[in-house]
């Protein structure tokens, strides 16, 4: 038996479909929702279907606006200046974003990307949170997980890193995408009728750092708050480039109809703009 991380119900096998066709465990935690799969975990030789230039093509963009949405937010809740750790941070583009506001340094599992950011004049760290963080980094202000805490397995682990690194007072801020919104429930919905390929695409079960988890709302305050983490804002996100729909279907380097999808996502998209957020940032706060 397997317990859920946050309210310690028994998980029960959910997406029995997708489950044997990729070879994957997916559980769902019946009072909770959360959306955990636990064999999952980053691949370190960092070989993929995924396709990194049509990556950066494809968000670039679309994270500049969401950094912009957060830094707004960030300024009235810790104004600068104020010492910040972006946590999984790429190439950097929200380091790039909050300097002359904060001063904030990275850390990145991927060596050849955190390369790119320190060429660039960043100050970031090669490896894992918390566990490869050098200890002379002190204490922040705040740490940032975009669209990173999804792909760390253990939670718990994760948030005693926090605990550690963060200054009493300091802020949790946390990106990811939930479990709740319109295209996870439609691509949750394909699935059911054995399409499978839209909901592995969601969970990245071909890149080499899958995610791992899938929260809602309510289920990602409630574990926080049980290592004494109080929500003081949450902001959904709608920053999806419906411009470069064809190079982020085209991040699977196996996708030969990014083109096609791309164009029924264009009209489709202002009823899902209508519909529930896939995503959201959360700020917290010891």
């Amino acid at each position: 038996m397997i317990v859920c991380e946050n309210c310690r119900s028994i998980m029960k096998k959910a997406y029995g479909r997708m489950a044997r066709k990729e070879q994957v465990k997916f559980l769902r935690c019946p009072k909770c929702g959360l959306l955990w799969a636990p064999d999952l975990d980053i691949d370190m030789t960092f070989r993929s279907q995924l396709n990194e230039e049509k990556r950066q093509q494809a968000l670039q963009d679309a994270r500049n606006k969401e950094f912009d949405d957060i830094l707004i937010l960030l300024k009235r809740i810790l104004p600068p200046p104020r010492k910040g750790l972006e946590v999984g941070c790429s190439y950097g583009w929200f380091i790039e974003k909050a300097s002359g506001l904060y001063e904030v340094e990275g850390i990145e599992a991927e060596d050849t990307v955190a390369q790119k950011a320190r060429d660039k004049g960043l100050r970031v760290h090669t490896g894992l949170f918390p566990q490869d963080l050098p200890p002379e980094c002190g204490k922040y202000d705040f740490i940032i997980f975009n669209n990173v805490w999804e792909h760390i397995n253990h939670t718990t682990e994760l948030i005693d890193g926090c605990v550690k690194y963060l200054k009493k007072g300091g802020c949790l801020i946390i990106t990811i995408p939930l479990s709740t919104g319109a295209i996870y429930k439609i691509s949750e919905w394909l699935e059911r009728f054995g399409r499978v390929k839209e909901l592995a695409r969601l969970w990245q079960l071909h890149f080499h750092s899958p995610h791992i988890y899938y929260f809602n709302k309510k289920n990602i305050e409630q574990l926080m708050s049980k290592k004494g983490f109080k929500l003081i804002e949450c902001k959904d996100i709608r920053s999806i480039d419906v411009n470069k729909m064809k190079e982020r279907f085209e991040m699977d380097a196996e996708e030969r109809h990014g083109g096609r999808k791309a164009a029924i996502f264009k009209l489709i998209y202002p009823v899902l703009k209508r519909m529930p957020a896939d995503k959201a940032v959360f700020f917290f706060r010891t």
